[in-house]
């Protein structure tokens, strides 16, 4: 099943010409069949690279016992990983915060909960687990 944005690229990829070749630009450039399946190739394949970086990020977090204290929506011990991303989603300065106290750990943000450190975590995985957990949808209501 196509998705909303996939279906409209790919419905205006094969849609017929309504205006004559001397219209110019603002007849929208028409892609035929094999363009259209090019981008759609291409958004299949990217779309396929961020989930594979996604799961690759998950992976981490599970390999560090990161889901023993996180959920990914609700708080088990500390807060879960979607309620994390909805705190700091538009903090510019929230991956590299967030990257230090998965390293050096956090007391008092979260209520009195602590965030022991992590050590064998190195400086890119902790940047990598920061996104991978900004990057959780919002809270379900």
């Amino acid at each position: 099943m196509l998705d909303g944005m996939t279906h409209a690229l790919f419905r205006t990829a094969m849609a017929p010409r309504t205006l004559p070749r001397s219209a110019g630009p603002a007849t929208g450039p028409r892609l035929g069949w094999h363009g259209a399946v090019t981008v759609l190739a291409g958004l299949w394949l990217a779309s396929a690279a961020v989930t594979g970086e996604a799961a690759e990020d998950r992976h981490l977090g599970q390999e560090h016992g990161c889901m023993a204290c996180h959920g990914m929506v609700r708080k088990q011990v500390g807060p879960g990983f979607a309620q994390i991303a909805e705190r700091y989603r538009n903090d510019p300065e929230a991956p590299a915060r967030l990257a230090g106290k998965i390293r050096n750990g956090s007391v008092g943000t979260w209520g009195r909960v602590i965030m022991p450190r992590q050590a064998r975590i190195t400086e890119p995985e902790a940047r990598a687990l920061a996104l991978w957990v900004l990057s959780q949808p919002a809270l379900p209501p």
